[in-house]
């Protein structure tokens, strides 16, 4: 799947804690916090086929209709078998369901989870990890040329895309299946993406933001589920696409990760001539991108983010306002003492000026980037600080960014280590802070960092130690040493006042240069490989 973009190093996080229910459970009882649509979203409205009438093949034949659902995979084979047991478990009247799982060469082989009853699987390894672009293509491959499993099945009507780390519901698949037979002019569709955590909707569909280039929603929160939200591509977390859609457009894009879903579906609509639309009715449940920190996956966000813009046309002013928002991320860790981080973003943008944008990268490879990234568990907070503070000498001085006192709820164990310091925090400040996120004062949080980096530099450093939140202009310049709390931990980063200031001269230059070359480039839309042809004898089918 590839996340919304944002300007900020990661995402402000959301209020709540994880249900107590399994949330693949449809549960009519839970809440369900209401949202309203995405304010930039016109949410145009089509009416599903009537819910009495069954899945059956068109022109009244009885027969099931088959899907396909492909599966990527690299490592963490307990959410593999998670999913699985979902699959197992969901509405199929009317469908013959099969699974194709491909192996990215995983350290431990998928293959070695159970398998539930009654669930036909096939595994497909792969001697090196090709990304989710190139599992979802070897998956669909096999699929479609009638390879191992799928060649005892005839030809799919559909294949279902999902990601290894989603959750589905029992309708799940029921509603998308009903979704295309209701319309024949969708390509494609998907479900309804939910937070797992707070059980809200953070995106049903997506398009791209001509402004800027962003990938936003097409529609997100409390929609009404009986309507299909159009949309101009769909996240690869759950996706049902007919078999004929795929044969006209080509596979996936082979770009690693991110991206190669919305090219690809955008190239869709192209290709087919047809729409694509959300089906609120179908949900899955996704982790939200922003509860990890990003690391490594930084330089795919930032290369392969241009073609999306080209294959829409948008041109030289998109593509430039999406340069400035990557340079501006690698200019924000810089600041934070983490170069590392910064050059990524550079390389991502250097290549993608260039063309460079198919299969594995960045340069040196991730191993480096992960090691020095690597963050610790919020329960060594309280024991982090005061080694710091020790370090820096018995009269030793701490910061303690408001915004973490005020949505200590959102970490796991951190109120308990802020209760552990004895933090405390001016009522004033923790209601500010309550009622304002991270990103709304971007200018006048840069021009207070800038103005903090003056007095640093005239009369001192404001606290030897700063717990913070990591890449927002508002941690800039706080103390010595910085201790960056993430989505997902926390990391220790000692700033020297010159370096980091250099280093972010050094994005700003190097990226003006970026931001013109990937402004000027010509327009670039990635190769498509061609959707093999079934070689089973005879095993050919109708879509719908």
């Amino acid at each position: 799947m590839s996340p919304p973009s944002t300007l900020g190093s990661t995402a402000e996080p959301l209020t709540g804690h994880a249900p107590t229910t399994d949330p693949t459970l449809d549960n009519p009882q839970r809440a369900t916090p209401t949202l309203q649509p995405h304010p930039r979203t016109e949410v145009e409205a089509k009416p599903l086929r009537d819910p009495a009438k069954g899945l059956q093949a068109k022109k009244g034949t009885k027969r099931k209709l088959r899907v396909a659902a492909v599966i990527p995979a690299y490592n963490r084979p307990a959410d593999v078998e998670k999913l699985l047991g979902d699959l197992s478990r969901i509405d199929v009247r009317g469908v013959e369901l099969w699974v194709v799982i491909v192996d990215n060469a995983s350290t431990v082989p998928i293959a070695t989870i159970p398998t539930p009853p009654g669930l036909s699987v096939e595994h497909h390894r792969l001697e090196t990890n090709t990304g989710g672009a190139g599992g979802f293509n070897a998956a669909m491959s096999r699929v479609l040329a009638g390879e191992g499993l799928s060649g005892t099945h005839e030809a799919p009507d559909f294949v279902w895309l999902l990601d290894s780390d989603v959750r589905v519901s029992r309708k799940s698949l029921h509603e998308l299946v009903r979704a295309l037979q209701a319309d024949e002019e969708l390509a494609a569709v998907g479900s309804a993406l939910i937070d797992p955590v707070t059980n809200v909707c953070y995106e049903l569909g997506g398009r791209l933001n001509r402004a800027n280039g962003y990938f936003v929603p097409a529609a997100r929160g409390d929609v009404d589920r009986r309507l299909n939200v159009p949309c101009k591509y769909l996240a690869a977390c759950s996706a049902l696409v007919r078999r004929e859609s795929i044969e006209q457009t080509g596979l996936m894009p082979e770009i690693f990760i991110h991206g190669d879903d919305v090219e690809w579906f955008l190239r869709m609509g192209v290709a087919t001539g047809k729409k694509l639309a959300a089906v609120p009715a179908s949900r899955a449940y996704h982790p939200l991108w922003s509860r990890k920190f990003q690391t490594w996956v930084r330089y795919y966000t930032t290369r392969n983010a241009y073609a999306p813009i080209d294959v829409l046309g948008y041109g030289v002013w998109t593509r430039s306002w999406r340069a400035l928002v990557d340079v501006l991320r690698a200019t924000a860790q810089a600041m934070m003492g983490m170069p590392e981080l910064a050059d990524l973003h550079l390389q991502g943008l250097a290549d993608a000026s260039m063309g460079r944008t198919k299969g594995y990268g960045p340069r040196g490879g991730i191993g480096p980037i992960i090691a020095a990234t690597k963050t610790r568990p919020f329960a060594d907070l309280a024991s982090a600080v005061r080694v710091a503070l020790a370090a820096r000498g018995p009269n030793s001085r701490l910061y303690f960014h408001p915004i973490l006192v005020a949505r200590a709820i959102d970490f796991k164990d951190l109120p308990a280590q802020i209760a552990t310091l004895g933090v405390t925090i001016d009522p004033g400040l923790l209601d500010y802070w309550k009622g304002r996120g991270l990103d709304t004062h971007r200018l006048i949080d840069t021009v207070r960092a800038f103005w903090r980096w003056i007095k640093v530099a005239v009369g001192g450093w404001p606290a030897d130690v700063a717990v913070v939140p990591t890449g927002w202009p508002t941690a800039w310049f706080r103390g010595r040493t910085l201790i960056q709390v993430t989505s997902d931990g926390f990391l220790v980063r000692e700033i020297r006042r010159g370096k980091v200031f250099k280093d972010a001269i050094r994005c700003l230059w190097v990226g003006s240069r970026l931001i013109f070359k990937v402004g000027f480039r010509k327009r670039t839309q990635n190769e498509l490989p061609p959707a093999p042809k079934r070689h089973s004898p005879g095993a050919s089918a109708t879509s719908h």
